[in-house]
């Protein structure tokens, strides 16, 4: 496994994607005329050409998937703006979402309803503390699809004013088809305690 510290940059095959993003979508408005085009030209029967249209989403599907990179990235920029419906919409509607070492009933979450139930308000600890930055230390697996995140917060103590930075948590996290299908959080519970004086 290789640490990527404070990952800024993405790698060559996510900047292909993106190329790739653009082109899939050029291509699709291409289709989408020449098809009516051909349809009014030769008077052809219109759920023919339908359901070509209706291929093109499948045909692109592949290609617009978000990759595993991309995600954490959302998700790190989403625990700095304090965006939970951004960092909840990246996990898939059958996703897991796991604390190990949490005692209580909420310790495992099941399905995306349950995970926005419990995420999706506000999070009482951003009136204590402001956060201005969310680093990501990455590392990769054989494993394409499953990352181990360790996510670091610089901000300030709202009460005191006094700067902080904290390794707040350590995450591993399972992907599939561009979403979070399983994700095991390890938070640093004792360091937030510290850092908010509670």
């Amino acid at each position: 496994m290789n640490g990527n510290e404070n990952r800024q940059l993405p790698f060559a095959a996510d900047n292909v994607k993106r190329i790739l993003h653009k082109l899939y979508f050029a291509v699709n408005i291409f289709f989408v005329v020449l098809l009516h085009w051909y349809h009014v030209w030769y008077k052809t029967d219109g759920g023919i050409v339908c359901n070509l249209l209706l291929l093109l989403p499948k045909i692109g599907n592949d290609m617009t998937d978000k990759t595993p990179l991309e995600i954490v990235d959302i998700l790190a920029d989403a625990l700095q703006s304090g965006d939970n419906k951004r960092f909840i919409d990246q996990f898939d509607e059958e996703a897991v979402f796991e604390q190990p070492f949490r005692s209580d009933p909420n310790s495992r979450l099941a399905g995306l309803a349950a995970i926005q139930q419990m995420y999706g308000k506000s999070n009482p600890m951003r009136q204590k503390i402001q956060i201005d930055r969310v680093n990501t230390t990455i590392y990769e697996g054989k494993d394409d699809n499953m990352l181990m995140v360790a996510f670091t917060i610089e901000g300030k103590n709202i009460a005191v004013q006094e700067l902080f930075s904290i390794n707040s948590s350590v995450c591993i996290i399972l992907f599939k088809n561009g979403k979070i299908i399983r994700y095991k959080d390890y938070p640093n519970s004792a360091g937030f305690m510290a850092v908010v004086g509670g």
